[in-house]
């Protein structure tokens, strides 16, 4: 798998949850598309988006197998 970004948008909501299901009020977060050449099953999409979900500060990932793409949502001064 490859991790090409495809695009970034940065936005700041007043109530997100951070990869744990911990409550962040007031957070930036910022939002990628990241390009998975390779994703092509169901279960693949599960292990990309459980793997990258357990990453400090991910607030959420969705896996596409059809399009090769993992948008992830995150909190960048909660990430490394």
């Amino acid at each position: 798998m490859s991790g090409r970004l495809l695009s970034m948008r940065s936005t700041r909501h007043p109530d997100s949850r951070d990869g744990h299901g911990r409550r962040q009020i007031g957070s930036r977060t910022r939002t990628v598309v990241l390009h998975t050449g390779g994703l092509s099953f169901a279960s693949e999409k599960a292990v990309v988006e459980r793997t990258l979900g357990v990453q400090a500060g991910v607030l959420s990932v969705d896996a596409n197998p059809v399009a090769q793409t993992a948008t992830v949502t995150f909190n960048p001064d909660a990430t490394s």
